[in-house]
């Protein structure tokens, strides 16, 4: 998956069952057991959302550049869940010009 597509993305679907936008990595057995509990979802963290409209705000925020992010999430989410749940975590890094 490209930068493009991420925000391709964003502009595209609004927060709701199936899509959560979260600046940073928070409550992550709720949000997977939430998506686990319906059909599945995309949670993409390091986007803002507007709660008027539940739309990304663009261009995304990031996250800053934590070693291990990725297991950590997958971590909590296999501890915090019973019966454990192991959710599939894409990482994509940009480097934006100023």
């Amino acid at each position: 998956m490209t930068y493009a597509q991420v925000l391709d993305f964003c502009r595209t679907f609004t927060e709701g069952v199936r899509v959560e936008y979260k600046r940073e990595v928070v409550s992550t057995p709720k949000v997977v057991s939430s998506f686990a509990n319906t059909v599945g979802g995309i949670w993409v963290i390091g986007v803002d959302a507007d709660k008027k409209t539940n739309r990304a705000v663009l261009p995304p925020v990031g996250l800053e550049q934590r070693p291990g992010i990725e297991e950590q999430i997958v971590q909590s989410a296999q501890s915090g869940i019973y019966p454990s749940v192991t959710p599939d975590v894409r990482r994509h890094s940009s480097v934006r010009q100023r």
